[in-house]
């Protein structure tokens, strides 16, 4: 899977999407929460139209043409292991937890991409998505 094609510039700002979006202090892997793989399972198939790759810490597909990673969110120290290509970070300038994304583009030379980082309003599930449209992505989550 890749998520080339980044979220730097945003279409569609009008839409708001803030309250998906994961503040500096969201515990993004609490103790407290449990998720089956039949729940994840359930909700992808709820969201998605098109699911590409899937297992039982996270989910690949697509919506409306754009990549949503969804990933559980009991799971999300244990899925940062398995998919090192991705960084998830605070970002200060911005005011919410974002992500870059990595691949080889040659042998030496890596390409790193802005990617969207967002939660969905049960605090179930982590969403990334290479996805730059808010209406598209306010329409994920409704």
């Amino acid at each position: 899977m890749r998520f080339v094609g980044g979220a730097e510039n945003p279409v569609n700002t009008e839409y708001d999407v803030s309250q998906y979006r994961i503040p500096e202090d969201y515990e993004l892997n609490p103790s407290n929460i449990t998720i089956s793989e039949l729940g994840l399972k359930t909700y992808a198939d709820s969201k998605l139209q098109e699911i590409t790759d899937e297992n039982e810490l996270r989910i690949i597909g697509k919506y409306q043409d754009y990549n949503f990673l969804i990933i559980r969110r009991d799971c999300f120290d244990e899925w940062r292991k398995y998919d090192s290509l991705v960084g998830v970070y605070y970002d200060s300038t911005k005011g919410y937890v974002t992500a870059s994304y990595s691949i080889t583009v040659e042998f030496s030379k890596y390409a790193t991409y802005s990617i969207e980082v967002f939660k969905d309003p049960s605090d179930r599930f982590i969403i990334l998505t290479n996805c730059a449209d808010y209406k598209i992505i306010t329409e994920f989550f409704e």
